[in-house]
């Protein structure tokens, strides 16, 4: 079968080489039209028609009906069809009606001539229920207002019965007298039940629909604006766009069954709900829960949730308890590798709880917490009360601010066959507490994935799109490319721009990926260009690796580094080697196709080795002697053609020579050799008397096998074990040391002849943490 390409995101797309054309040997994204094709979740970035990159701004104290076209809700009545919020209806000019939701106090919708009064009304759907503050209707100056009207709000519940197709409103305003007011502002209950004199249950502060009508006819009015006030962007909207969604708890709490999805609460859609079970104490995974996924992380700094008393003429029971949690996406230490995020697999704070609610009961519940960044949040009924179901229509989540943690990632750039990556730069603006993180991967293999869709762009499984009838169906799948096998991992961060590129090299495509970091709301970082350097390969594969595998800790210790270049067409071939070490290496010799040779020249720092070769070889041998303090230490290798400054190409590890084993380029401790190695003083007696002889005490020391950092302590006591001198009170890693004492206290003055006590320690749980030795002074 053959297939139609089609790509449906943008990871899928290839970039090609050249159409870049910045210049030979790289690859840059700057335009506004080339950042369109990288992918971050939906409605997460903002780019600029010259190219920059910003996350969005979350707002708060919108006016919802702006931008009510943005929403839609599905099947909201019963019939499966989506809608687009905007203009619901119009009884008369319904092509004007638009204009009251533009924004513009100028534009305005006016009865037609000559219409009935009866049709004189225009409703706006929001396209979501939106937590409503006041209702606002302005009315155009160029004309008149209009005399006697009504306006009513509705949640979008349906009256009389489910599926029935009539929303059910409520009264907001009605004018009791002829009206001249331009502008008048209807505030919406603060409670979120009232008890009206005819027992009806009005829920005023979640609306999603807003009814005007006029009650006399007027001359020339002009209704300019229709303004719902709004808490502000709901942003558990969109969860499942943005790649998250809500799940909930298995049927009864059974924890062997899977969670299921739940769009109904993160929908927007007041007709639609989760019925929740409670009933329990304990444990917070059992029975009613709900686990959402915001999709990217956001500042939270106020949660709704909302239930109902009564729907379509049936009273629900309400919410007695619950516990909410809050997580930015930190995982646990015992966390799974699962499909679904579980509870334990996240590091949680509970954020707010209702132990009791008591009569009048509330089905509106309001969370103000501190701002804090949210990835997930976890809402548990713990329904103790009594046995019962309770619906919860909506969880809507506020806060305002910068999205702080936004990635965005390249699609599969075809570098055009093997090339040699040398380096990547970005540029942009960083403000304080803000930062770009950057990182790559490389492969050499492309997959495909199917995808599988009907006429009207909706997505199946390949089992459900072949039950479709052949005439809804695409006639055939989709294929996506994504990075086949033998991909590498994301790299490690790049610490600057310019630096040297980290992933696997030369390989035949890479994907770039960049963070857009904030730890301050009101800041945000923005991305301008990244680029790629690349030349063509020396080799096409060059492989190494190094023996002895296992080190004395500290000692000089020699090393053979066997390396074998595999060439091919378009391959240049090399003349120089460069090795990381992790001390001051000393070279011992070099072995090209395992004969020995002098080298062109040989150039040792602190941390490298380079050798120039006469001549391109098969393999070659390099032999160096050099310290190391740190388990696993890895020698990086690079060769390249010394004409070319820029054109070091990483060597992988792997079998370059059968005299070795392990095909790695690593080289570790003995477990028991790491932590404070012992030191050596010298002289044991020290007299600082001027002479120049025996001035003062010389520590040397090293410390081994350190992952990280560890807290360095270094002091002089007198033998009642009070502090005479502190020489050293800071972190340490692996490495060599050295301390002076030059007899002084910590005031600077000279201490009294006699025995000291020098003591050293680490704060570490490796066998070796501390050295005492008596010391002495004389005069």
């Amino acid at each position: 079968m053959s297939y139609t390409v089609k790509m449906l995101v943008v990871c899928a797309g290839l970039f090609p080489l050249w159409p870049w054309g910045a210049s030979a040997g790289e690859i840059r994204f700057s335009r506004s039209s080339q950042w369109r094709a990288w992918s971050a979740p939906e409605g997460t970035i903002a780019i600029s028609p010259d190219g920059r990159v910003s996350p969005v701004f979350i707002r708060k104290s919108i006016n919802a009906a702006l931008n009510a076209d943005q929403f839609s809700v599905l099947g909201d009545f019963g019939d499966g069809e989506e809608r687009l919020g905007g203009i619901r209806g119009a009884g008369t000019n319904l092509r004007m009606a638009g204009l009251i939701l533009d924004g513009d106090e100028e534009t305005f919708w006016t009865p037609a001539v000559g219409a009935a009064l009866d049709d004189w009304w225009v409703e706006v759907d929001l396209g979501r229920a939106v937590s409503a503050t006041e209702v606002a209707v302005k009315f155009a100056r160029s004309g008149n207002p209009f005399s006697m009207f009504q306006v009513f709000v509705s949640t979008g519940e349906e009256a009389v019965y489910f599926g029935s197709g009539l929303k059910k409103y409520s009264l907001l305003a009605e004018t009791t007298r002829p009206n001249t007011r331009y502008e008048l502002t209807y505030p919406l209950l603060p409670q979120d039940v009232k008890l009206s004199g005819r027992g009806e249950l009005t829920f005023r502060q979640f609306v999603r629909f807003v009814l005007f009508r006029a009650l006399r006819t007027a001359e020339n009015p002009r209704l300019a604006e229709i303004e719902v006030s709004a808490l502000g962007d709901n942003i558990v909207l969109d969860s499942e766009q943005r790649g998250g969604g809500a799940l909930i708890a298995p049927a009864g709490g059974d924890e062997s069954e899977p969670p299921t999805f739940a769009s109904d609460i993160i929908d927007g859609n007041y007709n639609t709900g989760w019925n929740s079970l409670g009933n329990f104490v304990g444990d917070p995974k059992r029975w009613g829960w709900v686990n959402i996924d915001l999709g990217t992380l956001f500042w939270v700094d106020h949660v709704r949730i909302i239930t109902s008393f009564e729907f379509t003429g049936k009273r629900n029971v309400p919410v007695f308890g619950y516990k909410l949690f809050a997580s930015d996406g930190t995982r646990s230490s015992g966390a799974g590798a699962g499909e679904f995020i579980d509870f334990d697999d996240l590091v949680w704070e509970e954020i707010a709880e209702l132990e009791a609610n008591p009569a009048p009961e509330r089905f509106i519940f309001e969370e103000h917490l501190t701002p804090r960044k949210v990835r997930y949040l976890f809402w548990s009924n713990r329904n103790q009360r009594r046995t019962g179901v309770s619906t919860v229509r909506e969880i809507q989540a506020f806060g305002e601010g910068f999205i702080p943690g936004v990635t965005l990632t390249s699609g599969l750039i075809d570098l055009g066959g093997a090339k040699n990556l040398t380096a990547i730069h970005w540029s942009g603006e960083t403000p304080p507490a803000t930062r770009l993180v950057v990182r790559t991967r490389t492969g050499n293999e492309l997959g495909e994935k199917l995808h599988y869709f009907d006429k009207e762009g909706n997505e199946y499984t390949e089992k459900a799109w072949n039950k479709l009838p052949p005439f809804k169906r695409e006639k055939e799948p989709t294929v996506e490319l994504i990075p086949g096998a033998g991909w590498s991992p994301w790299s490690l961060p790049y610490e600057y721009s310019g630096a040297r590129f980290q992933s696997p090299s030369p390989r035949s495509y890479a994907q770039i990926q960049v963070e857009l970091i904030s730890d301050d709301p009101q800041r945000a970082p923005t991305l301008s260009s990244v680029a790629l350097e690349f030349t063509d390969p020396a080799a096409e594969q060059i492989v190494a690796e190094i023996v002895p595998r296992v080190a004395t800790p500290g000692q000089m210790e020699e090393f053979s580094y066997f390396i074998r270049p595999s060439f091919g067409s378009g391959t240049r071939g090399f003349d120089q080697i460069l090795i990381r070490v992790p001390t001051d290496p000393v070279f011992r010799g070099l072995k090209l196709d395992h004969e020995e040779i002098d080298p062109v020249a040989v150039r040792a720092a602190a941390d490298s080795l380079v050798v120039t070769l006469p001549t391109a070889v098969q393999s070659a041998q390099v032999n160096f002697a050099t310290q190391v303090f740190l388990n696993a230490t890895l020698f990086e290798g690079f060769v390249r053609r010394s004409a070319e400054p820029d054109s070091w190409q990483q060597i992988d590890p792997g079998d370059a020579s059968p005299d070795a084993l392990g095909d790695d380029l690593r080289v570790f401790l003995p477990a028991s050799s790491r932590g404070l190695q012992t030191p050596t003083i010298d002289p044991a007696v020290i007299t600082p008397n001027g002479d120049g002889r025996n001035e003062q005490l010389t520590v040397c020391f090293a410390l081994v096998g350190l992952e990280a950092s560890r807290q360095l302590r270094a002091a002089v006591y007198d033998l009642g074990g009070r502090l005479v001198a502190r020489l050293r009170d800071q972190s340490g890693s692996s490495g060599e040391y050295a301390l002076l004492w030059d007899g002084r206290d910590g005031a600077g003055n000279m201490v009294p002849p006699g025995v000291y006590l020098f003591r050293l320690s680490i704060d570490s749980d490796e066998p070796t943490r501390a050295f005492t030795r008596l010391v002495g002074v004389a005069y």
